[in-house]
């Protein structure tokens, strides 16, 4: 079997999951347990914008329109927007981390046309409270 990834590269990076196929192994790694390999090294791959938080649905058709032979495989990944820490003491992930998803497989109970999977994606902009000021801060990445 031939193994590859493809990458649809765009600006705005952060602000996007990736869809992928034929995943080996589930890895989320901090700062100072370094991955082995990184999860794009293998498999399909496809990336998607997300530009706020929320709950995003990606149809059969959807998915396969991406190219993805077996759409019921797809797996999403993604480290959310948030900015990527100031000191380098703080931890932080070096490689993506395997989003949860909600796959409906309808009444048959395979993922065929008409189905779709959910999953949760965070947005580009952090909202945090600040007691010294007692208001809100935003942080657009």
């Amino acid at each position: 079997m031939i193994r590859y990834s493809i990458i649809i590269l765009s600006l705005l990076f952060p602000f996007h999951r990736l869809i992928s196929q034929e995943f080996t192994a589930k890895s989320s790694y901090a700062s100072t347990e370094p991955a082995q390999t990184s999860v794009l090294a293998s498999g399909k791959w496809y990336k998607i914008k997300v530009y706020n938080d929320g709950v995003y649905k990606l149809s059969f058709e959807d998915i396969s329109n991406m190219g993805f032979s077996n759409p019921s495989a797809i797996r999403v990944f993604g480290n959310g927007g948030n900015m990527v820490p100031l000191l380098n003491s703080q931890p932080r992930y070096d490689d993506l981390i395997e989003n949860s998803i909600y796959m409906d497989k309808g009444s048959d109970g395979i993922f065929n046309a008409g189905d779709f999977v959910l999953f949760y994606a965070k947005g580009p902009v952090t909202w945090s409270y600040s007691n010294l000021t007692a208001t809100y801060d935003q942080q657009v990445n």
